[in-house]
């Protein structure tokens, strides 16, 4: 039995435009599902990180009821950073917390653990917006640090993340809410 054997000619390889038209379509299906999976990606980290700018708030209230030390977090929306601060007794000046092998400061760079992600602005206390401090005295009473003397807050203290999250310092009592 013979068989026929058929070649194209001038054609050895390549694709065909049914074949083109269909890669195409599903790198387009593929890319369309993609966008708002990365936009989900970047609303969690959003959320994530206004929830651990809270926690860091959280942490400095509740070391300062504990131990009885004033402790503050410095906001600097321009570095997006944030630091862990406290008052020792008889000292007027603020000390950077050092981390518990007590060779790195307490800090938190937002982009840093939460890429794409910036603190937008910080409003003290006191009123005044841009870098600043949050203070807690030894009852969590948030305060603002005049060169070496704390006084009550006037206003809620008010940090804002991008993405919309907002992080608020009760001025009355102290709650931390976002």
């Amino acid at each position: 039995m013979k068989t026929r054997r058929t070649q194209r000619k001038g054609r050895d390889s390549g694709f065909t435009l049914v074949e083109l038209i269909t890669i195409l379509a599903l790198v387009a299906v593929l890319s369309i599902a993609t966008v708002p999976a990365i936009s989900a990606i970047q609303r969690t980290r959003e959320r994530a990180a206004t929830t651990e700018v809270a926690r860091w708030l959280t942490l400095a209230q509740r070391r300062a009821v504990t131990t009885g030390e004033a402790t503050g977090v410095r906001i600097d929306p321009a570095a997006d950073r944030l630091e862990l601060l406290c008052m020792p007794e008889g000292t007027k000046q603020p000390v950077a917390m050092k981390g518990p092998t007590g060779d790195a400061r307490l800090e938190l760079h937002v982009p840093a653990d939460f890429p794409g992600v910036t603190i937008e602005s910080f409003l003290s206390g006191a009123g005044s917006a841009g870098a600043g401090e949050c203070w807690f005295d030894a009852t969590g009473t948030p305060q603002e640090r005049d060169i070496a003397t704390l006084t009550p807050c006037t206003q809620d203290a008010r940090i804002q993340v991008s993405g919309g999250g907002v992080i608020i310092v009760r001025a009355v009592t102290g709650a931390v809410e976002w």
